[in-house]
């Protein structure tokens, strides 16, 4: 039976809840086992109702995530999940529950989370939460290291989506920015379907670890799409807002500059850099640090790919240029970035 409460919003930190609306996907039949793999950088851990528990390697992932389960049978439990370097998504299917979150140490900390409850209902308690406001179906819960405890009062089925905020840098999320949140919109929808089709054990392929380096990136824009769709905009930041949502969606075409962005936007290159400048940012600086986190996640996730390639499907025009716009980040030792400056592709 519904419970009576789960249409409702409710935004006292200490009582929200919800219930999933409108996301329907379907997925694919897989054999009863229990198993943890690790591969090219990305661990798997999956369950499934009437398999045999391999309960160490259950508390492995637990202990992995922070999290400690306080109430409920992890025989119960269906779990598919995926941890790549900064990113941990699970699909989960469970009987009641309720989960401690801690967030002691600074990694814990420093991650936004996304829950997307496709039926059932949760309640989130701990500060910096929010629930879509209708009042079932998406909650974030913004970094901090306050604990979160998360119940489930009946037979649930949801995605626990997590990231490291420096991985969405030069966006952030937080409470004082966060706008009202619909579940049934396009962007959460589409984030849902791919993050659920990422949890799933893929088949080994001889090209795993050229795929995951495409997933790890595929899961960096799905996390700054969702950020993007989260956050509220007030009247004098719009043409920053809408400035920073067409460099997200362009920074990888090699053309797009202050100049077209500009005019995208129909207002002076004069009125775009004086938008930015009251975030004392630089529209050009802007684009490059877009390029260099995208050049950072593939460079992790496929060093094999040749930095002449990275640099191009990163928007750079050169290995001299992704060179220089790393070095301005200090997010590569420096005789890395002179190494990459003087790369020759292979293949």
């Amino acid at each position: 039976m519904q419970d009576p409460h789960a249409g409702r919003a409710s935004h006292h930190p200490s009582a929200t809840q919800g219930s999933a609306r409108g996301v329907e996907i379907r997925t694919r039949t897989v054999p009863p086992r229990s198993y943890a793999r690790g591969l090219d950088g990305q661990r798997r851990f999956a369950h499934i109702p009437g398999a045999v528990l391999d309960l160490p390697r259950m508390k492995e992932f637990a202990g992995e995530a922070d999290f400690r389960v306080l109430e409920g049978d992890p025989v119960r439990l269906a779990i598919h999940s995926v941890a790549l370097p900064a990113y941990t998504i699970a699909h989960i299917r469970s009987a009641p529950f309720t989960i401690e979150w801690s967030r002691e140490d600074a990694d814990a900390s420093s991650r936004c989370v996304f829950v997307f409850v496709q039926y059932g209902v949760l309640e989130v308690s701990g500060t910096g939460v929010e629930w879509t406001t209708d009042g079932g179906g998406l909650c974030v819960i913004f970094p901090g290291p306050d604990p979160v405890r998360i119940r489930g009062r009946e037979d649930s089925e949801m995605i626990f989506f997590s990231f490291d905020s420096a991985e969405i840098e030069p966006l952030s999320l937080d409470p004082h920015t966060i706008g009202p949140l619909s579940a049934t919109s396009p962007v959460f929808r589409s984030a849902y379907a791919y993050l659920q089709a990422a949890s799933l054990d893929p088949m080994p392929t001889p090209d795993d670890a050229q795929e995951m380096g495409i997933l790890r990136a595929l899961t960096r824009d799905v996390a700054r799409s969702l950020v993007l769709a989260s956050v509220r905009t007030r009247h004098r930041d719009r043409l920053l807002s809408e400035a920073r949502r067409i460099i997200a969606q362009e920074y990888r075409d090699t053309q797009f500059s202050p100049t077209r962005l500009a005019a995208e936007l129909r207002v002076s290159r004069s009125t775009l850099e004086r938008a930015f400048r009251h975030r004392s940012l630089l529209v050009a600086q802007e684009i490059r640090r877009h390029r260099a986190h995208h050049a950072l996640s593939l460079i992790a996730g496929d060093p094999a790919m040749s930095t002449e390639m990275i640099a191009r499907v990163s928007g750079f025009g050169s290995r001299s240029a992704m060179s220089r716009a790393l070095r301005e980040m200090d997010a590569v030792p420096p005789e890395r970035v002179r190494a990459l400056g003087r790369d020759t592709p292979h293949g």
